[in-house]
């Protein structure tokens, strides 16, 4: 067993010669908090230790709390960016997708995919990770007067558009994607079935619906950015406002129209589809 004295000359030896003064206690921590000479007491290993593991911890907390806030401002920007372009502009299907884009990570978003995910025939959906097939629309046009798909063509085919501007080209990674895919290829099937057409109140009206069976949030938006655009222009409120809360009202009595696999049942009549989503079933085209 060595000698006290021993112990210190050989604690002195190990530290920095630049550092070290005769007589003087031996420096057990150097200033940049590395090493401990290898002969130190328990207590000083011990807070050694635990004050490293308080600066880690503060290292990687604060970081990570900065980056967590950093992330909620740049999304509230980006959302008001798109908000902005999109009262420039309501009529532009552009500025809606990027008003879409703008929620698609953000809380409000979060909410929705936990509110879908309720719903089982949804939750089913999702599990399976079933997905339509691509749209023909020349196939569609060919069925009989009455049923889903054919209204769906005609509806397409009258205001210019092609199934291939609806579908989202992404890949599909999560659960979040699958919804943001089936709310965009289901938005003009849902305009067929609930009846609304593409006129300001008539849009309004879906968006109250969307908003009542999905809480979406880019609904919200659209609803805000339609209502302000209508004030803006000095048109009447009292048919906008009618047809948000009919839509709304349908919306919450109706069944979860994207738990649905609509696509599979093109050559069914559309009333048909209406009372089996408790729609109703005389609602005009």
């Amino acid at each position: 067993m060595s000698s006290p004295e021993e112990d210190s000359e050989s604690i002195a030896s190990s530290q920095d010669p630049d550092l070290a003064v005769a007589g003087e206690a031996p420096i057990l921590f150097r200033i940049d908090l590395g090493e401990v000479p290898p002969k130190t007491s328990a207590l000083s290993r011990f807070l050694e230790r635990d004050f490293k593991r308080e600066t880690t911890q503060t290292e990687h907390i604060c970081p990570v709390f900065m980056q967590i806030k950093l992330r909620e401002r740049l999304q509230s920007l980006k959302l008001l960016a798109s908000l902005a372009t999109f009262l420039k502009n309501p009529g532009s299907l552009d500025s809606v997708l990027a008003v879409g884009a703008s929620v698609k990570d953000s809380p409000m978003a979060d909410q929705m995919t936990r509110h879908l995910l309720d719903n089982r025939d949804f939750a089913q959906l999702v599990s399976e990770g079933w997905r339509p097939q691509p749209i023909d629309l020349s196939a569609l046009k060919t069925l009989p007067d009455g049923t889903l798909g054919r209204c769906y063509a005609d509806q397409l085919i009258s205001q210019g558009i092609t199934p291939d501007t609806l579908i989202d080209p992404s890949p599909i990674s999560d659960e979040s994607d699958y919804i943001v895919h089936r709310l965009k290829e289901t938005h003009d099937i849902t305009h067929v079935l609930t009846g609304f057409g593409i006129d300001g109140a008539s849009e309004l009206g879906l968006q109250g619906f969307n908003l009542a069976q999905n809480r979406s949030p880019l609904a919200v938006m659209l609803i805000f950015g339609g209502m302000l655009t209508a004030l803006q222009n000095d048109e009447p409120l009292a048919p906008m406002l009618r047809a948000l809360a009919r839509g709304f009202q349908m919306g919450l009595d109706a069944d979860l129209v994207i738990a649905h696999k609509l696509e599979e049942g093109w050559d069914r009549p559309l009333k048909e589809w209406r009372r089996q989503l408790r729609l109703p079933v005389e609602s005009s085209i």
